[in-house]
């Protein structure tokens, strides 16, 4: 998901329904209504099929995880499978089934095809830098990092770096300061213009100097977080797929969804399989390749796993999101978990390992109050619903 900052709104992506849901929040960072105020990538909110044409309103699906807000010129960018999608979203302009203004990694609105080089990507993370207003697009094992000024931004446009990578031609998987195997989850540090990359076949997170005066192609990362050195991905967390008495490293950072909160210099990651997200500190002078997390949100403590739908427990929890000046974090569910968005209080004298959320959005109960329990899109599952059902047999 991503979060307006200035005007209190939530876009919350659903890569089922081919769609993107906006909420408005109050000024506390909670929801206003249960009900989404606007849709993107569907004509109304009650629309689910995906639409036949690739153009510049419908969108191909993809986009779980793959928005980012800028703030300063508000602007949704959305990962649409080969193409970043990007739309005006001012509150006074914004309206349902909103038209794109640019696309990134195509020619047009009307190709979707896939490919590498300078312009062309397949990844599916991306976050806004919006003090350099720059992109930067998580790519497999590469990171490219886009332009996108409001005065020069253009359909189609190049890459002006690649991290990862000695250029924009090589796609080799590696392992060292400089090399990645599959990125999956990137936060940004403005203040100290750090940005730190999830590279999941290694076990590592890297942190690299994103400053525009120092940036350049093929950087060679500042700190490795979850190993010793640059050179070794040895596992060192094993958790809720292991026996009991085969787990260790339960505070270890691991590669997984990345926020970071800006105000307090905290990292908070996801680690879906574990049903958990963890918190480090992550102060440049924090910073140690054994770092461990200092409270866990979605379990009651380290060493529980299991996927509980409730105020207190995750059930498959995707990236987390932070807003660092509400001191909220927002975490989605998706199914087969919750199939909703939980709301954290993480002010620093509030944090604690099991704490329980203050708002959810996506489920109300019979009077319509928020609804901690429930898991499924039509509320519950019973005799009379379904979910995910894939062929019927007849009896004749």
């Amino acid at each position: 998901m991503a979060l307006d900052r200035v005007n209190h709104r939530m876009f919350v992506p659903e890569p089922g329904n081919i769609r993107i849901l906006v909420y408005q929040l109050d000024e506390k960072g909670q929801h206003v209504r249960h009900t989404a105020d606007h849709v993107i990538g569907h004509r109304s909110v009650v629309g689910r099929r995906r639409q036949s044409a690739t153009n510049r309103t419908d969108g191909a699906g993809g986009a779980e995880t793959g928005l980012a807000v800028d703030n300063i010129y508000q602007r949704l960018f959305v990962r649409d499978r080969n193409r970043i999608l990007v739309f005006n979203v001012h509150p006074d302009d914004m309206q349902d089934y909103p038209e794109a203004t640019h696309v990134i990694g195509q020619p047009d609105f009307e190709t979707m095809t896939s490919g590498a080089g300078q312009r062309q990507f397949s990844g599916s993370e991306i976050i806004v830098d919006e003090d350099t207003q720059r992109l930067f697009v998580e790519d497999g094992s590469r990171i490219l990092v886009f332009d996108i000024d409001p005065t020069r931004l253009v359909d189609f446009p190049n890459a002006k770096i690649v991290i990862g990578q000695p250029d924009f031609k090589s796609r080799e998987q590696g392992l060292g300061p400089n090399r990645l195997t599959r990125a999956h989850g990137i936060a940004l540090d403005p203040d100290e213009h750090r940005l730190f990359v999830s590279d999941q076949n290694n076990n590592r997170i890297l942190v690299f100097d994103i400053h525009p005066d120092r940036l350049s192609n093929d950087p060679h990362a500042v700190a490795v977080l979850g190993q010793p050195d640059f050179y070794t991905n040895t596992p060192r967390f094993s958790g809720a797929r292991a026996r009991p008495a085969n787990r260790f490293g339960v505070r270890s950072i691991t590669p997984g969804g990345l926020d970071y909160d800006r105000l307090h210099k905290r990292l908070f990651v996801s680690q879906l399989p574990d049903n958990r997200i963890l918190v480090f500190e992550a102060a440049p002078d924090k910073l140690q390749d054994n770092l461990e997390a200092f409270v866990v949100v979605g379990q009651p403590d380290f060493t529980t796993f299991d996927p509980v739908v409730s105020q207190t427990r995750f059930a498959f929890p995707k990236d987390p999101s932070v807003d660092s000046e509400k001191q909220m974090l927002y975490v989605s569910e998706g199914f087969p978990g919750g199939n909703r968005v939980m709301a954290f209080d993480i002010r620093p004298e509030v944090l604690r390992s099991g704490l329980a959320a203050l708002d959810v959005i996506g489920h109300v109960d019979d009077a319509g109050r928020d609804d901690f329990n429930r898991r499924m899109a039509n509320d519950r599952l019973d005799a009379r619903t379904t979910t995910m059902a894939r062929a019927v047999a007849l009896d004749a």
